[in-house]
């Protein structure tokens, strides 16, 4: 995973490249459990791959991977229409039915498997079986005050600057800021009001958004960087 990204901001021509390494595989939760067979860092190794395939410009394997994401975290689904938008702006139209592909196949194999009697079975298992959540809920304030302590200080200090820098030159783009902003809300709407999932706040729920972080936090770096070579040694 972390190799994929690197090689997408490599392929992007940026400045200094190798930083988004450390960046990214030194995230507190995500160094802790990616050796865990747990989904999340499955959904991060996805989005990576899905990354590069993009700045490659392969689109089909891109729109492929897009339709596996929910595989790997369902309700990562919700993203699935900026990847959508990507491929409507490249006029990718038999991608768009590619990224459908995986699901609609899980749904037609299970029915047979499980010898169930609706092709929906899987939205009658997820969506469908929706109850009061057993866990509670927990503040609106519940990951932003915990962010910290899942990537760790230092590559806080360096994200903070990166978004700040974004917002100041207006850099809002569709890939990274806003679809991680976008999976950052979700989990937070998931712990603080939705019943669905039973979402219990986990913090290893955030470890989706690594990429992301990685990216911005390298761009922070490069920022402060930057700075620090105007200003001189005091």
């Amino acid at each position: 995973s972390g190799w994929l990204l690197y090689r997408t901001v490599h392929k992007l021509g940026a400045r200094a490249p190798h930083w988004i390494l450390p960046l990214f595989f030194f995230q507190a939760f995500f160094f802790t459990i990616s050796r865990n067979f747990l989904t999340e860092p499955l959904a991060v190794a996805v989005i990576c791959a899905g990354m590069y395939a993009l700045v490659n410009q392969r689109y089909l394997l891109f729109a492929l991977l897009g339709g596996l994401l929910p595989l790997a975290r369902l309700e990562l689904a919700v993203i699935l229409p900026i990847w959508g938008l990507v491929l409507l702006q490249a006029r990718q139209w038999k991608g768009l039915a590619l990224m459908a592909a995986p699901v609609l196949l899980l749904m037609v194999l299970g029915y047979f498997v499980k010898n169930t009697d609706s092709l929906l079975w899987l939205v009658d298992e997820t969506l469908g079986k929706e109850g009061k959540n057993r866990y509670g809920y927990r503040d609106v304030w519940h990951y932003f005050h915990r962010f910290a302590y899942v990537i760790g200080p230092v590559i806080f200090f360096f994200l903070t600057i990166g978004v700040l820098e974004r917002l100041a030159q207006l850099r809002i783009d569709l890939f990274v800021l806003f679809q991680g902003a976008a999976i950052l809300f979700l989990y937070v709407i998931f712990s603080w009001k939705l019943d669905m999932g039973n979402s219990a706040g986990f913090l290893r729920n955030l470890i989706p958004l690594t990429p992301f972080v990685a990216w911005l936090a390298w761009d922070g770096l490069l920022a402060w960087q930057g700075l620090v070579a105007r200003e001189g040694p005091a």
